[in-house]
């Protein structure tokens, strides 16, 4: 799994074309397997059942692309199927705008902070400079938490994900 500060994620190469890829996605989520989403047009919503769901459940956004091997085949070979996993979607904007304010908050101290100091005051509002570094910090730690609490089921997901790509075609994580 890609590692990244805000949203993890996995790339996999299928021996397969896009189409048949979704149709054995798509078929995937319309089985017992245990998630539920939503497919249309190359991409896909997962994640788990309402009646296992928590505040920080992940949800699986893929996206499935076109790789062709041979210039001028009409029918891609492969494909590959990128995958990113966020917090509920609702979360993840409130995640995000807060990300926004705290940024804006920043830069306005930093400004005001340096004309204070033009001006040969004190500069008092380095102190919010500082609790907005703070909060994004506490913001930073508790979306970790977070992951750290989805981790179970974002592996839950991936497997369910690779079984329905295993009948698509052989696949493996794309060569870097």
């Amino acid at each position: 799994m890609r590692q990244r500060l805000f949203r993890p994620g996995f790339d996999l190469a299928v021996e397969a074309a896009p189409a048949r890829v979704e149709a054995e996605l798509a078929a995937h989520l319309r089985s017992d397997a245990p998630l539920i989403g939503t497919a249309l047009g190359g991409h896909l919503m997962l994640t788990v059942p309402a009646d296992e769901r928590h505040f920080w459940s992940p949800y699986l956004h893929l996206s499935i692309e076109a790789h062709r091997t041979e210039v001028d085949s009409p029918e891609p070979a492969r494909s590959y199927v990128r995958g990113f996993f966020t917090p509920h979607p609702s979360l993840w904007t409130a995640f995000m705008l807060t990300y926004l304010a705290l940024g804006t908050v920043l830069a306005f101290a930093c400004m005001w902070a340096l004309v204070q100091v033009v001006l040969d005051e004190a500069p008092w509002a380095l102190g919010a400079v500082g609790v907005a570094l703070l909060a994004a910090a506490v913001l930073f730690a508790i979306g970790r938490v977070g992951l750290g609490l989805a981790t179970a089921q974002m592996s839950a997901l991936r497997a369910e994900v690779e079984v329905a790509l295993g009948r698509a075609g052989a696949f493996a994580p794309p060569a870097a």
